[in-house]
């Protein structure tokens, strides 16, 4: 038969009329009763097509395209699915995989998994499609980049959507006077980018795309296209962003006519959404019959979507703020008990194919109903807060989750085909280390090729473990699960920082909560409101401002004058942020900070019986509450490692050059110190030159790891780090980074000590926590990590660590390296020591819990 597939494909053209059989003649009348908007005699042409392929089986595969375009238009997307793939295997069979037919409907069939919320599928496809067009670099590979953007999109990735945005819009801005079609393919890409611009918060500008976009469709398309109502819709929600109300009500109005005239085949999902974002806007104006129109929407959404589906979750959270408002809290909770299930449905998916940081940009999309759950608590606090707990739960610490499991797939054996890719991860975190710390000057262009190299191969090793499609692994941190896990006898004490408005109209602000649950009774959660964020991290900046040093490990500790004296601000502190939450005195503390409480170990504050809570309390500090479900259990280790007193180079040529670190000095404290502790733990000290970063790779991983050096914050992507000996040449190799340490291979090590300056800091992020040594220590697999908050002196840190060590073997403290840290901190308190010298370390994790 003589069949120009790529244009019918492409839904560019009209059947050819020189092919005058019946199934031509039936697809031709499907395809103008559709760019008509009947869909009702689109699908009745199309089946009657259908029928007459038994005796015409080359027309089968295209009338199965047809057929699954009007399927996905109408929101059948799972019999939309099964057409496409069957297409796709007829033409493949037909015309070969690579053929350009192959690859429409493959797109065709991206698109369809999409809507779905099939991501991790959809995605696969999209890159299928996209790398058999990439080389003529056309307009099926715009329409690809166009498609690739809006699934990036929809898992949180906004950069990465608006790049492939991008390169569409140069394709198509070049061909777009070549046909309408082009033209309206040009219009939806403006269209996107503008909804990209809108959530950066360049309102203006994305008003104004999406006007332009509007306005080219209305000029290429029939009154009653979906695209208009598209784009109508776009530009409703970019005046809603701007805070127009009233002019998206009058946009969504149109929209909603056009819904109407297309009938019973409209697309269900747009028309839901469009009602949703409709009845949002009237609850917003005052209007009465906001609630009635938005509960209506989501018992449609239910029914027609599906529960877990995403306009169903947007329509569960719109109703749920209706009843918060309204004093109907516990509606509220339930809704969005269940808004937050249906997102947990998407995180399997999303953290099985993309890299880490995607995997961060998705986590951020979503704390929506998480924080209009805390502001349930925030209005009524007889609510019961343990179902909040949970949501807060589940949505912390679900990046770090997700690499530990890759790391114990990766090291458990079962995957040896993996081994390339991993070698090649950490090959380019060692070159981005010799970039940004080495003498040669630092290239762009080659940091910027390290680095997406670095989230293909991330994203390609998620895509080959099964476990991390595990979807109920990520989110199924429960109360009682957490409860359980806790020590006996202690107190687990949540931070959140999260987003409150007393009225969706006006701006939000950030405020400060706590949960707080005792091991073992998870029916015992209580949460305190703390205030408004602003006059919170006030508190900790001066608190910091009193105790934090100018720099360095050498510095001297003198008394504070009055006016800086630390103790009330810390004594401030305690009342800000402990006394509300009343924990039983000598309880043990677990505690997940948030926000600027990362900053701050609480060792160091002032009870109600006026000495620092250490005297009296065992501390803990945990990333995120999702590290109490990490594995608890000792596996055999090696020796203990002692590394201390690294020979740095000349310090006076280091600090002649230009380079991002510091020169590092020598550290005549830390190699008695390295002495004393290696003689307690029955090794050698490693020392002088042969304190090389590389002495860290053993065959056997140490039992104990204890590093005695400098430790420093770098700002860029690698974050913090360590100085071993060599730091003040030029090269690299006297500095280990965070990426660098998580490819250690620590696996049973059941405590790393970092008797180092700032070696607890890193970069701060939401929920996920503190992103620096402690996270990389842990990725590496270590139980618990000791580190500092801010530069510690050398001699009276020496002194601190030597008594660590020698409680952590008394059987007092059960080799439990909370307590043991408490011990020789009480100590100094009672010698009215200055908190300078012990309050800045802390211990990260609870060990191994036998």
């Amino acid at each position: 038969m003589t069949l120009d597939w790529e244009g019918w494909l492409l839904n560019s053209a009209d059947a050819p009329d020189s092919d005058d059989s019946q199934p031509a003649k039936l697809v031709r009348q499907s395809l103008r009763h559709r760019r008509a908007g009947e869909l009702d005699k689109a699908l009745d042409c199309a089946q009657a097509a259908y029928a007459l392929t038994r005796t015409d089986p080359e027309w089968k595969p295209f009338v199965e395209h047809v057929l699954g375009s009007l399927q996905k238009a109408m929101a059948n997307y799972g019999a939309a699915i099964e057409l496409y793939e069957s297409a796709h295997a007829g033409m493949t069979e037909l015309l070969g995989d690579r053929s350009p037919q192959a690859e429409v409907v493959l797109r065709a069939l991206a698109d369809a998994h999409h809507k779905a919320g099939h991501f991790d599928v959809a995605h696969d496809y999209c890159l299928q499609a996209l790398e058999q067009t990439r080389e003529a670099r056309g307009t099926r590979y715009a329409l690809g980049c166009h498609l690739l953007a809006r699934i990036l999109s929809s898992i949180g990735d906004y950069a990465g959507a608006a790049a492939a945005n991008e390169e569409a819009n140069m394709i198509l801005a070049r061909s777009k006077d070549a046909s309408p079609d082009s033209m309206t393919l040009y219009a939806a890409n403006i269209s996107q980018g503008a909804s990209y611009r809108v959530r950066q918060g360049d309102l203006a500008e994305g008003i104004a795309l999406q006007r332009k976009a509007l306005k080219l469709r209305r000029r290429y398309l029939p009154p009653n296209d979906l695209a208009i109502a598209e784009s109508l819709s776009h530009l409703a929600g970019a005046e809603l962003a701007a805070g127009h109300p009233r002019r998206a009500r009058r946009h969504l109005r149109k929209v909603l006519a056009m819904h109407k005239r297309l009938g019973e085949h409209t697309d269900k999902a747009r028309h839901l959404s469009d009602r949703l974002s409709y009845g949002y806007t009237g609850f917003l104006l005052g209007r009465r019959s906001a609630e009635a129109d938005l509960v209506s929407v989501l018992a449609d959404a239910r029914e027609s979507l599906g529960e877990h589906h995403q306009v169903t979750v947007d329509a569960m959270i719109d109703v749920a703020e209706v009843y918060v408002m309204k004093g109907r809290p516990e509606e509220a909770l339930e809704l969005l008990s269940a808004a937050i299930e249906g997102e947990n449905r998407r995180i399997g998916p999303v953290f099985a194919t993309r890299s880490d940081e995607e995997r961060l940009a998705f986590v951020s999309t979503l704390y929506g109903a998480r924080d209009l759950a805390l502001s349930v608590l925030v209005r009524d606090p007889d609510v019961a807060p343990a179902a909040v707990l949970q949501m807060v739960a589940q949505r912390s610490g679900l990046t770090l989750d997700a690499i530990v499991q890759r790391r114990q797939a990766i090291l458990s054996g079962k995957y040896p085909d993996l081994a390339a890719d991993v070698q090649r991860l950490r090959e380019i975190d060692e070159s981005l280390a010799g970039l940004a710390f080495g003498n040669a000057p630092r290239s762009f262009r080659a940091t910027r090729d390290w680095e997406q190299e670095r989230d293909r191969l991330q994203a390609r090793l998620a895509g080959r473990i099964p476990e991390l499609r595990r979807d109920h692994d990520l989110v199924t941190a429960t109360v009682e699960r957490l409860a359980d896990a806790l020590p006996a006898g202690s107190i687990l004490l949540q931070y959140v920082r999260f987003a409150y408005s007393e009225d969706p109209r006006g701006p939000a602000s950030r405020r400060y909560g706590a949960f707080s649950l005792p091991a073992g009774r998870p029916g015992s959660v209580r949460f305190v409101d703390l205030g408004p964020a602003k006059d919170f991290d006030r508190l900790v900046d001066d608190y910091r401002k009193a105790i934090v040093p100018a720099t360095g490990r050498g510095i001297r500790v003198r008394p504070p004058s009055a006016e800086s004296d630390w103790r009330p601000l810390a004594a401030g502190l305690y009342q800000a942020i402990i006394e509300p939450l009343r924990p039983p005195p000598g309880a043990r503390l677990v505690v997940v900070p948030d926000g600027s409480l990362h900053r701050i170990p609480l060792a160091g504050l002032i009870g109600p019986q006026g000495r620092p809570m250490v005297a009296d309390t065992v501390i803990t500090h945990l990333g995120s509450a999702r590290d109490l479900l990490l594995d608890p259990r000792s596996v055999p280790a090696g020796p203990a490692l002692v590394i201390a007193d690294p020979d740095y180079g000349d310090y006076d040529q280091r600090q002649r050059r230009s380079v991002v670190t510091p020169a590092f000095r020598p550290l005549p404290g830390s190699a008695e110190e390295g002495q004393k502790v290696a003689a307690r733990l029955g090794t050698a000290v490693v020392t002088g030159s042969d304190a090389r970063k590389h002495a860290l790779n053993t065959t056997d991983p140490p039992a104990i790891l204890h590093l005695a050096t400098h430790g420093f914050w770098h700002g860029g992507a690698t974050g913090p780090g360590l100085a071993f000996a060599g730091a003040n040449l030029p090269d690299d190799h006297g500095i280990l980074t965070t990426p660098e340490i998580a490819h250690l291979n620590l696996t049973g090590t059941r405590l790393v000590v970092l008797s180092a300056c700032d070696s607890g800091s890193g970069a701060i992020r939401d929920a996920e926590g503190v992103f620096g040594l402690c996270r990389a220590f842990t990725i590496a697999g270590a139980h618990a990590v000791i580190s500092s908050l801010w530069s510690i002196p050398d001699r009276p840190t020496a002194r601190l660590m030597i008594g660590f060590y020698d409680n952590l073997q008394d059987p007092l403290n059960a080799g439990d390296p909370a307590a043991a840290l408490a011990r020789i901190q009480a100590a100094f308190v009672a010698e009215g020591r200055h908190v300078r010298e012990w309050g800045a370390f802390a211990c990260y994790g609870l060990g191994v819990r036998r």
